[in-house]
């Protein structure tokens, strides 16, 4: 199953500026940041998990950049890896997280 195109994020804001999400076949990787841009390409053709996991490194790697954290490409597969994991293993968690509190 393929995402479709309406599920997909166009845009995000981190810390007061708007980064583009552009979905397009991506040659030798599934997906790509462009700091200095402002932009996260993501390759839609793989299978959907994989789509998600990439997508959120694409966002870890925004964060590092924009956080000047200096994370190695390891670090940064393994913290949205495993973020992504805990997500979709605990969906109380996220509701928790994301859902209005009080």
């Amino acid at each position: 199953m393929r995402l479709k195109k309406t599920d997909r994020l166009d845009a995000f804001r981190l810390f007061g500026k708007t980064w583009t999400v552009q979905w397009l076949p991506i040659e030798g990787c599934a997906g790509k940041t462009y700091h200095s841009k402002l932009l996260i390409q993501v390759d839609p053709n793989y299978a959907p998990e994989y789509v998600q996991d990439t997508l959120l490194h694409e966002l870890t790697h925004a964060v590092d950049s924009e956080m000047e954290l200096d994370m190695t490409e390891h670090q940064v597969r393994n913290i949205a890896t495993g973020l992504l994991g805990i997500m979709k293993d605990n969906p109380a968690l996220c509701t928790y997280i994301f859902g209005e509190i009080g």
